[in-house]
């Protein structure tokens, strides 16, 4: 007679698991799930024995817990879970494990590694913040190292091997040269394996935009990067070029697994080596704009041989944060102290040349000591090492990274900020839906955002606009050059125009300053030139260049205001540009038709009991129109004289001076632009056609409007009355050929 088995032996039985559990669809997800090979302190499954597809389950606490189960893996890969329908199916609760090392639970580990899954980008830090928070989530006891394990491993498995080898075929399809310069491809790839890390670098671009980048030799290269485009948080790099208008145009771009210097480095040498493929021309840039990321600095100096410049945007970005983050008191305090130190940081970069900076920063260093700056941020880091924000700044922003002031390009047109790179990489995460996908999907994406951009205008010689409003104040502006109120001061090849701020109450109007008497201003320009030679100064002495005293243009497009940056040029350089006769004034700044002139800059209308606003020239402009409307109403004006209210053109080019519907006018114009004289020369009793052009212009008749109707033969004739004008017509029986033909013989 056969013994029957034993419990033992029954457990690996695999007839008698007949209760179906769950299905998964692959093993290593039911091993993920039921904590198969991973470390936990509590009940979790463990392989014991596996015999062809069949694998038997055991509780990790065995021989306290009993429970056992069987994985079925099928023919298609997919797994089933069998358990016994009396026995061995239940965990014993209460059971503690004698190991010291793991999560308390197995549940705490799967609700850390959904936390780390949710976010692409999340660091174990704040995934383990966020679940302690949630009280729902059962983590109460884990430390940061258990949290870093999950992160590798789901890592390792948004990247396995395979997922390489997919990764590399696609790469692979895209590295040819294509025939059309507008379609993308991998112009270089590097994938290689550096111990048990992947190191990789793909780069995607067109033949145009090769081209272009070459091309635009004397605009600097420019480069930024930015974060959580996939899964693996590799950053994506857009490099490029900006030219004298500020507008980024983007040359490739990149997709590295670190942002190490050496790699970033060998990012930029294998897209030069296969531009240069393309081209036949290596490119080297004189600057390059960044900001303060050290392997973005060291690589364009190592590559593209070009000068660092920083970008003044990140500059005072971080001293700003700085300032709200150490310094003690309200945010009141804090919003008053950044508001000096600002302007103190604006007068710094005005610095012409290396020893400018240093006698800058050495007088700026002083003030801000002296005014306790050093004592109000003064924070200790966890090694009791005491630091403060003035020494901070000297050792970041005066040693480390100078370059950030306006003498730095030596006078080259090099942006002052790397705004267009930032917003470039900004646009390109939004057309990426700002989300994270895999390595495979952001190729492609690559591909198709450099096609787009190869179809995108860009321009290396645009220049920055100027304004208007700014061309004709320089304009009225460079009237006052060599006269009492702007004088010329010249030492050694050098020509400096100081000039007192114009008054208070001058508003817009550039020409009210008072005189400069021509020893003072000589005094200003010889302090002025002694510290620019690095001589020692103060902040004080600073501030009197650009304060009440005076300000400072000369001739190499650098002015002393303290809002000047580099690319741009402000009302002083363009007046003395102007007064050399280096550049002249658009033709096209007169072309406003007075109709579509804009409307009163005045402010609203004053409550009850203020005082009334005064009457400006505007305003005597439009009572006159009106009152010549009156005279016309008053005097029974026949239509045999009058068929049209003839307006005022501002153009004087006979092509602008076309017949076109009559609007009212209601803007406030310039008497400048409307007359081209002043008011006073307009006599009271004068006709309409006297408030055409002066003598030295050619007259025009602009905004004719017929009003009429058809009799009852059908012919056109006039109205009796203008319901817009309210003019009245006498004789209604003209037709408009009569009244046309009357009109033109009256203006010849």
């Amino acid at each position: 007679m056969k013994r029957p088995a034993s419990n033992a032996a029954a457990v690996f039985e695999g007839s008698a698991y007949s209760k179906f559990v769950k299905s998964y669809a692959t093993r290593e997800d039911a091993f993920q799930e039921l904590g198969v090979g991973l470390r936990c302190l509590s009940h979790c499954a463990r392989a014991v024995k596996k015999d062809g597809k069949l694998t038997h389950l055991r509780c990790r606490l065995r021989p306290s817990c009993t429970w056992a189960a069987l994985l079925r893996q099928e023919s298609d890969g997919t797994a089933e879970l069998w358990e016994h329908p009396s026995m061995w199916n239940k965990h014993i609760e209460g059971l503690e494990s004698k190991g010291k090392r793991g999560f308390a639970s197995l549940a705490e580990r799967q609700a850390l590694t959904a936390a780390l899954g949710s976010s692409a980008t999340s660091k174990p830090r704040a995934a383990l913040r966020a679940t302690r928070l949630d009280k729902q989530k059962p983590v109460k006891k884990t430390q940061l190292k258990q949290v870093q394990r999950p992160r590798k491993a789901l890592s390792r498995l948004w990247f396995r091997s395979r997922t390489v080898g997919q990764f590399r075929e696609l790469v692979a399809k895209a590295s040819a040269v294509p025939k059309d310069a507008m379609t993308g491809y991998i112009c270089h790839s590097k994938i290689e394996r550096n111990g048990n890390k992947y190191r990789a670098t793909v780069i995607a671009t067109t033949p145009f935009l090769q081209r272009r980048f070459v091309n635009a030799k004397e605009c600097p290269a420019a480069i930024d990067g930015g974060f959580k485009f996939n899964l693996l948080g590799w950053p994506l790099h857009v490099f490029g070029c900006i030219n004298p208008a500020g507008e980024f145009g983007i040359a490739c771009l990149a997709l590295t697994s670190t942002m190490e210097h050496g790699h970033v480095s060998d990012m930029l040498e294998g897209f030069r080596e296969a531009t240069a493929k393309i081209t036949g021309k290596f490119a080297n840039k004189l600057f390059a704009m960044s900001d303060a990321e050290v392997a973005y600095r060291s690589a364009l100096a190592d590559v593209y041989g070009a000068g660092n410049v920083m970008c003044f945007f990140h500059l005072k970005q971080a001293v700003r944060d700085n300032v709200y983050k150490r310094m003690s008191g309200t945010k009141k305090e804090k919003d008053a102290a950044w508001t000096w130190m600002s302007d103190d940081i604006d007068l710094l970069r005005a610095a012409r040349n290396k020893l400018d900076f240093a006698s800058r920063g050495a007088a700026l260093k002083a003030e801000w000591l002296q005014k306790g700056l050093d004592k109000k941020t003064r924070w200790t880091d966890k090694l009791g090492r005491s630091y403060d924000l003035v020494s901070n700044f000297c050792t970041q922003w005066l040693e480390a990274t100078p370059e950030w002031f306006v003498g730095a390009t030596g006078g080259t047109g090099v942006p002052g900020t790397n705004n267009a790179a930032e917003a470039t990489i900004k646009q390109t995460r939004m057309d990426a839906g700002q989300v994270a996908c895999s390595v495979g999907e952001l190729l492609h994406f690559m591909l198709d955002q450099v096609q787009t951009a190869s179809r995108g205008e860009w321009n290396a010689t645009a220049d920055r606009p100027i304004s208007a409003r700014l061309w004709l104040k320089a304009a009225k502006f460079q009237t006052l050059f060599d006269t009492d109120k702007v004088r010329c001061y010249q030492k050694r090849s050098q020509r400096l125009f100081v000039s007192c701020p114009r008054d208070a109450d001058a508003a817009d109007d550039v020409s009210k300053r008072a005189p400069l008497p021509l020893k003072r201003a000589e005094s200003l320009a010889a302090a002025f030139l002694e510290q620019v030679d690095g001589n020692p100064t103060t902040m004080e002495q600073l501030r009197r260049f650009n304060g009440p005293d005076g300000q400072d243009p000369n001739g190499d497009l650098f002015c002393t205001c303290p809002s000047y940056p580099a690319e741009k040029r402000c009302l002083h350089t363009v007046a003395l540009q102007l007064h050399d006769g280096s550049c002249t004034l658009p033709d096209n700044l007169d072309d406003t038709l007075l109709q579509l002139s804009a409307r009163g800059n005045k402010p609203k209308a004053p409550g009850r009991g203020s005082v009334p606003l005064k009457a400006d020239e505007k305003d005597l402009l439009i009572a006159h129109l009106r009152n010549k409307v009156r005279q016309m109403e008053r005097n029974q004006v026949s239509a045999s004289e009058v068929a049209a209210v003839v307006a005022v053109d501002e153009d004087p080019t006979p092509a602008r001076n076309q017949l076109a519907p009559r609007k009212r006018l209601r803007a406030k114009t310039s008497q400048a632009e409307a007359c081209r004289e002043p008011l006073e020369h307009l006599p009271v009793e004068a006709n309409v056609g006297d408030l055409a052009m002066p003598e030295t212009r050619e007259s025009s008749v602009l905004n004719v409007r017929i009003i009429y109707k058809c009799s009852p033969d059908g012919r056109p004739v006039l109205r009796e009355t203008d319901p817009v004008n309210q003019v009245t017509i006498v004789d209604p029986r003209h037709t408009i050929a009569s009244q046309l033909s009357l009109l033109f013989q009256a203006f010849g």
